[in-house]
Formats: structure tokens, sequence, C-alpha cells
């Protein structure tokens, strides 16, 4: 989806050319790739690559007439011959591209916002326009392959999804030690710091926040994207002041389960938090995009009552509670929470999957029934306060 991003996607192209030899007049095909800023050379389409060379500031040469390639990097020169004109043009257009592409040609980076397992995020300033984004900052570790594998399934995820309700991407730069990714600036936090700062949401603003993360949500789940990592730190909000509105973040451990297979489900490694992790996954079966909605449920229940439905005394206490899938809506704190709120929470948390309600079944629940006023007097009430 090149049209999501501010200064166009990382280059991707790949095919058949000739790779003239140093010494010898001689040519050999070859078959390359080029992912980004990274090129390499491969025996078959289907082979391991035999080389591969970061082209960030490397010089490249076209020779037109000759349909001749050149690229120029510290350690390699890589002389290459395309069949045809049109190949000649495509292929020099996406190598000069992929040389030239410096993050701090768009963006300087700034101030730290927070760190993870992973990666690091900071402020990123647009050189042009001033506007903040936040940059998502990714050591390449050749020797750890299992971050590696949430790296690139968390690019793969983020550079097909478009939706209110999901932290945009704006740009994609890839180096040689690091990957930079560029995304929207959430000004709010985490709803997790939002609601350690407010102590209590009210079913309304409950609600509102629970419309945003659904929606976000049921896009993903029609796309066939399982986010597997749902809770309060990976939802994001706008501004710091109730009311928020949010954002889904942090897909590193999102998957694709195949259109024809949601049903039948076709994830099985067992991901996500102990608190919010549904049971059939720490019961080791299959699973698919109900594991969402569990969360989903999970964190309505911290909203309305500030704790979690299954806390034990230990972690493994804890998803021992979870697999047995009970939790109590009896108490003094229940009082005051709507029938309808408790109803919503019930489906969602609903320990037979097939049983558990959907995200666009969760939208479609009575809870709802008065979100279109809500949201009409949210609006009216920014409204008043921007004059």
């Amino acid at each position: 989806m090149a049209e999501n991003f501010r200064h166009g996607m990382p280059e991707e192209l790949a095919g058949w050319l000739y790779k003239k030899q140093r010494v010898f007049p001689t040519k050999k095909r070859r078959y390359f790739k080029l992912a980004s800023q990274v090129l390499s050379s491969h025996v078959r389409n289907n082979s391991d690559p035999s080389w591969e060379q970061n082209l960030l500031g490397a010089d490249v040469v076209g020779v037109e007439g000759a349909r001749r390639i050149v690229v120029m990097c510290p350690d390699r020169t890589v002389r290459l011959i395309t069949d045809t004109p049109n190949d000649y043009y495509h292929w020099l257009d996406a190598l000069q591209k992929a040389a030239n592409r410096r993050i701090e040609d768009y963006y300087e980076l700034g101030q730290s916002l927070g760190e993870g397992a992973f990666a690091k995020v900071v402020m990123g300033l647009d050189r042009t326009t001033l506007e903040k984004f936040a940059v998502k900052i990714i050591e390449k570790q050749s020797d750890d392959e299992l971050g590696q594998q949430f790296v690139w399934r968390e690019l793969n995820v983020m550079k097909n999804v478009n939706h209110p309700n999901i932290v945009r991407t704006y740009d994609i730069f890839d180096t040689k030690n690091r990957l930079y990714i560029v995304l929207e600036y959430m000004p709010g936090g985490t709803l997790g710091e939002i609601l350690k700062k407010v102590g209590r949401f009210t079913e309304s603003q409950a609600k509102i926040i629970l419309a945003d993360i659904l929606n976000g949500v049921a896009y993903l789940h029609d796309k066939s994207i399982v986010h597997r990592d749902l809770k309060l730190k990976n939802i994001l909000c706008d501004t710091k002041e109730m009311p928020v509105r949010v954002k889904l973040a942090d897909f590193g451990l999102a998957n694709f389960v195949g259109v024809r297979t949601v049903s039948k489900v076709a994830l099985k490694s067992q991901v996500g938090s102990p608190h919010y992790v549904a049971p059939e996954v720490l019961r080791e079966e299959p699973y698919g995009p109900v594991v969402d909605t569990w969360a989903v449920g999970v964190i309505l229940h911290i909203m309305l009552t500030r704790r979690y439905p299954f806390a034990g005394e230990t972690i493994q206490e804890t998803l021992e509670l979870v697999v047995r899938g009970r939790f109590s809506l009896i108490g003094s704190e229940w009082d005051r929470i709507s029938e309808d709120a408790k109803s919503l929470l019930q489906g969602l948390l609903r320990e037979d999957p097939q049983e558990r309600l959907t995200a666009r079944d969760a939208l479609s629940h009575p809870w709802f029934s008065d979100l279109k006023q809500l949201l009409a007097e949210l609006k009216l009430k920014k409204n008043d306060n921007a004059v």
C-alpha cells in the first residue's frame, strides 16, 4: 500500500539480469532481488543468495545504450546488464532510490519515547513540515532469529493495514544495521498510563474506548490478521486527558491466517501476555481470531474494575485460572455496572472459542446502542474546547 507512505515504499524488485565478470569479458545470468536497500544475487530464483549487498550510499550509474548499470559500493562493484530497455529503466530507478534513501534526510531524530525487547522508539521531527512522529529503531541482530522473525512479521502487517483505529505507518527505512519505522505519534501514551492517572473509567468512557479497539480488531480480522498481543500497553491514546480516542499498536506477534482456514484456525504458537492470553492457547490447541476478542474482554474488565478477571499469586496460578475461564460478576463494584456491560463481558470471555463473540458481533451488542449519541456529544465537547 505505497499510498500510505510519505516518502514512498522501500524498493522491491526481482528478475533475471546478466552480471559482467570483473576480470574476464564474460557475463553470467543470475537472478537478482532488491528488497528495500539490500541487493542479492541468486543462481536460481528460489535459491539462497550467493551474496547480499546493502546499497545505502552506493553510486549507481547507468549506460543507457548498453543497458548496463554499474553499482559502486565501498567493498564491491557490481556491473549489471538488462535484457530490455524497459528493464533497464526499472532497475536503474529502483537501485538509485535504494542507494539514496536515508532517514536523516527526511527526519531529525530526538528524545527517547520508550524501549522494548527488540526496539527503541524516539521522537522524529519532519525536517520540512516540523510534524512529530514516533520512530521505532530496530537493531538487526543476526544471531537473534526469534527477534528478527517478530520484526519482519510486524513489518509485513504494518505495510498492509490502514485504519483510523490502528497506529499508522508513514515510512520505512532499511539500513545494514538498523530498521527504522516511522509511525504516527500518539501524545497520550498508553491506555494503561491513562487508566493509572484517572483511576477508573465510567461506562460511557469505557464504551467509546472499547468501540475504537473493536473497530481496529474487526478490521484486522477482516484482513485475516490476528494481533495476538492486545493489552493496555499496546493501545495508544490521542491525548493525556479524558475523553481519549485510541489506536492499536505493536504488531510484533501478529500473524496472518489463510482466508479459507480462519474457521479451522491455523496458528499454534503460544504468544501473548499471561493475563490476556486465551484458554485455547494455553491448552496448546489451534486457535484463531477470537483470541483477540478474549483479550478485549480482559481489557474491558480492567477498564470497569481496575482488576484483571484472572489473577493468581503467581503466573502459574493465573494461567490455571485462565484455562478454567471462570470469573465472578458478584460484588458491590458490579452493582453500579449495567447488565448490558456484564453481558458483553461474558460474551467476550467465553471459555469456549466457538461460543465467544467475534469483534463484529461485539460491535453489534446492545451495550453499544447509545454509542452514536456518545460520539456526537464527544465531538461537540471537543469543538467547544477548541474555541
